[in-house]
């Protein structure tokens, strides 16, 4: 450890496994070295040569790379972070945000949102739980990569080769999948809703299983979820037992959903509609319902209540509280259903509806359109109608 090798001639020598935190190697000559598994952080190789040196899964933390020579270097497995330097590295590896990005790097559980890393070679990389959100892989080989947990919510993946990649519970929430080659992929439990697979064959995956699904998913022409075993997420779902940790459904709409004895533990559900769903007997730890519309829903019986965030969820008097829950106490919000007279057509809602009900009325005296009373359906009774637009009613 912080040893001066500066100018050492080791060349071919084995020092595998080695801790040589802050040792500085500064010109040195480890043409052929074989440092697998060796610790590196803090190192100064400024300047050394290590043409075809054996760097395979080695750990390179804050290390000084200033024209280090790597050509032809075995980089499997290579952990980086904060790399200094331009280093001159192997065919298809690139240093990026100071880690070393190339075939068989391990960069897992790294946080990298909006990284452009399109048209890079990544195949057999570990990218297990890393953060890509909002991220630029379009065109990546990722073949034979570990993605599994991985966050690319919302990232570009078009015409990425994704071949035998294992995306098992990765988050892929509006992630653009056009052209991406998905032959043997494994997408089990992944959350695709939202997700564009365009010119896409989820046919060719190795599995799709228990994938997550909603009407704005765009599925490849012909395919049909409903036969690939995958999970519907949407009014009157079927959800009941199912398993949901660490599932972002931000906004989703699950009115009517029936989500009884589900398993849901990190689950963000900020601004969903759950009105007059099923939640009994549901787990709900440490998730994330603020703003949520409870009005309606049934919470008898759920458990990790306690933990879960409900600020400025929404409840009716229809709504159900597990025994012992206060909703005052978790700030959430009274909203009491309303009586509607500009709900014209009976369907519980103020919408477009009821104002072509309105306006085929508009100049009569028909007392059911005639919100204001004053026997005349005129202007005053339109500006009733858009003072009452999207009121929860019943009609």
């Amino acid at each position: 450890t912080d040893a001066d090798l500066r100018f050492a001639n080791l060349a071919g020598a084995d020092v595998s496994a080695a801790y040589l935190s802050g040792v500085n190697l500064t010109s040195a000559n480890l043409r052929y070295v074989v440092l697998m598994s060796t610790d590196l952080t803090s190192a100064n190789l400024s300047g050394a040569d290590l043409t075809d040196a054996d760097l395979s899964y080695a750990i390179l933390k804050d290390t000084y790379l200033e024209d280090t020579n790597l050509t032809n270097a075995d980089l499997t497995g290579v952990v980086s972070r904060n790399i200094e330097g331009t280093p001159v590295l192997p065919a298809g590896w690139h240093v990026v945000n100071g880690y070393l990005f190339g075939p068989t790097a391990n960069l897992s559980d790294l946080i990298l949102p909006g990284i452009d890393l399109s048209g890079f070679d990544l195949s057999g990389a570990n990218l297990h739980g890393t953060n890509m959100t909002r991220g630029d892989l379009s065109g990546t080989n990722l073949s034979g990569a570990s993605m599994t947990a991985m966050w690319l919510e919302e990232a570009n993946l078009s015409g990425a080769d994704l071949s035998a990649v294992r995306l098992h519970q990765a988050h892929l929430y509006g992630a653009d999948l056009r052209g991406a080659i998905l032959n043997d992929a494994d997408l089990s439990r992944a959350n695709l809703i939202g997700a564009n697979l365009a010119n896409t064959s989820l046919a060719a995956a190795e599995s799709v299983s228990d994938a997550l699904y909603d009407d704005a998913t765009v599925f490849p022409m012909g395919e049909n979820p409903g036969e690939m075993e995958m999970i519907y997420i949407g009014p009157g779902a079927d959800l009941s037992g199912m398993f949901l940790n660490n599932v972002r459904l931000p906004g989703a709409d699950l009115s009517g959903a029936d989500l009884s004895d589900a398993f849901m533990i990190g689950t963000h559900l900020q601004d969903a509609n759950l009105s007059s769903s099923d939640l009994s007997g549901a787990t709900l730890v440490s998730v994330d319902l603020s703003y949520a519309d409870l009005s309606g829903a049934n919470m008898s019986d759920i458990r990790g209540w306690d933990t879960a965030t409900w600020t400025g969820a929404r409840y009716d008097d229809a709504t159900i509280f597990p025994d012992g829950m206060n909703p005052d106490e978790f700030d959430l919000v009274y909203q009491p259903v309303q009586d509607c007279p500009a709900d014209l057509n009976g369907d519980d809602v103020v919408d477009g509806a009821d104002l072509v009900v309105l306006i085929s009325e508009w100049g009569g005296n028909s007392e059911n359109v005639d919100l204001t009373g004053d026997g005349m359906v005129d202007g005053r009774d339109l500006t009733a109608l858009i003072a009452a637009w999207g009121n929860p009613c019943e009609g």
